[in-house]
């Protein structure tokens, strides 16, 4: 884990790329939507490996609440997206993530996924479980 913080939103975010950090974001409370994937409009540099802009260009909104989680790939542009009276909390956990393929557990052969370096976010379910974890070590 690189750093974490609890984000408090009442309206829509700027759209913004990282490209070295990924996020684990944890909805504890409201609801809103992300947008994800496509292309950072009017994009600038804000701070090293970090994009800002005004919207994206062709994501895919997701509709997310209480309870829901979703992981962002580095190198993939989102936005927070709330209509007029909606809000939302949420934990942010931003991770350098692991530079590795799928692969199987050579004791168990659980399948162990690895979609951190994968470029096309439409290829995760909605909600999917992200990595199986291995616990036989």
């Amino acid at each position: 884990m690189d750093s974490a913080f609890i984000l408090y939103r009442e309206g829509n975010s700027q759209a913004e790329f990282h490209s070295e950090l990924a996020d684990f974001i944890f909805f504890r409370e409201g609801e809103g939507a992300v947008i994800i994937g496509g292309k950072v409009v009017n994009g600038r540099s804000t701070s090293a490996g970090e994009i800002r802009g005004d919207s994206i260009a062709g994501g895919t909104k997701y509709a997310v609440g209480a309870g829901d989680s979703i992981y962002v790939p580095k190198g993939t542009p989102h936005q927070f997206w709330l209509e007029p009276g909606q809000h939302f909390t949420a934990t942010i956990v931003k991770i350098t993530p692991q530079e590795y393929r799928d692969a199987d557990c050579s004791c168990c052969q659980t399948r162990m996924l690895d979609y951190s370096t994968r470029r096309d976010v439409a290829s995760i379910p909605e909600y999917a479980p992200i990595f199986t974890y291995n616990l036989c070590r």
